[in-house]
């Protein structure tokens, strides 16, 4: 079929274009999610939950990049620091800290919590040779308690109903980028 420009500079005969005709660089595909209800997990010291919010995806091409933006709020039952891990695939990706003795190995900390309080994570990561396949990737939480603890997203452990307490929303994106 033929490509037409007409007069008023419309584009006729062609639906979209291939990913192979994208630069290098380009952003050929994006999805998202946003939660804005809440979740819970009870988690041990030291342990990371199962994802808080998720997104499946499967890239076009392994050669491709995934940009994956997320930010969370989460919540503890603890008084101590809140962390977060992307996960990929159900496991701690590499993005995260270096091994060093004991310490936990995450994407994210904060200082120390409150049950009145919310954490906000900001992740940005860039992924080479992604999977072709569906793949879930998430965001799970931690906690420097020496106990097990509940993490929350989008809300505090207290969860008052009065005007000074926040409920938030936290989202996951994807940007898919041309090889």
């Amino acid at each position: 079929m033929a490509v037409v420009i007409n007069g008023n500079g419309a584009v006729t005969g062609l639906t979209a274009l291939p990913d192979s005709a994208m630069a290098s660089g380009s952003v050929i595909n994006t999805s998202s999610t946003t939660k804005t209800d809440t979740a819970s997990a009870s988690v041990a010291q030291g342990a990371v939950s199962s994802a808080l919010i998720s997104l499946s995806y499967a890239a076009a091409s392994s050669s491709n990049k995934l940009v994956i933006v997320a930010n969370i709020n989460l919540g503890s039952s603890s008084n101590a620091n809140i962390f977060s891990t992307l996960l990929i695939g159900g496991s701690a990706s590499a993005y995260r800290g270096d091994t060093s003795d004991s310490r936990q190995r995450v994407s994210n900390s904060s200082a120390e919590a409150a049950a009145a309080n919310i954490a906000s994570f900001t992740v940005v990561f860039e992924l080479s040779s992604p999977s072709t396949s569906s793949t879930v990737y998430g965001i799970g939480a931690s906690h420097a308690q020496d106990a097990t603890e509940t993490m929350y997203i989008n809300r505090t452990h207290g969860n008052a109903n009065a005007n000074y307490v926040g409920r938030t929303a936290s989202s996951l994106t994807i940007f898919e980028v041309a090889a």
